[in-house]
């Protein structure tokens, strides 16, 4: 009687070594996909938390646009943020952990109108 022994012959190996290798190859370009779809995402939520916050901020009171002109200015203000009070209650409206790389990315998504900082969809998003 022949004894088997409980290893994995060479065909076997060499058959999950190449499946391993195939998909291998098929995720590692995807990478570059998904970490350059995420940066875009990223940025454009960031923009919207940033024109979310201003609206927030005016909705008690609060302009963080007044007296500037350039969109990065209000933003830098936003990201600030204050401390305001509405009747007995203080409120800190503001982003403050948003790191300035994160802010230049967020620009490309807003703009100034009507003097209000507002989230602008590129012509890409759906």
């Amino acid at each position: 009687m022949k004894l088997r022994s409980a290893a994995f012959s060479l065909p076997e190996l060499l058959i999950v070594i190449s499946i391993m290798g195939i998909i291998t190859g098929i995720a590692i370009p995807m990478m570059h996909y998904f970490q350059t779809n995420a940066a875009k995402n990223r940025a454009k939520r960031n923009a919207q938390n940033l024109a979310t916050t201003y609206s927030a901020g005016l909705a008690v009171g609060h302009d963080f646009g007044e007296g500037e002109s350039e969109t990065s200015d209000v933003v830098n203000k936003v990201v600030t943020g204050t401390t305001v009070s509405v009747g007995g209650f203080t409120h800190y409206i503001g982003l403050p952990n948003l790191p300035q790389p994160q802010r230049d990315e967020a620009l490309t998504h807003l703009e100034i109108k009507a003097g209000r900082l507002v989230y602008m969809p590129s012509s890409e998003d759906d």
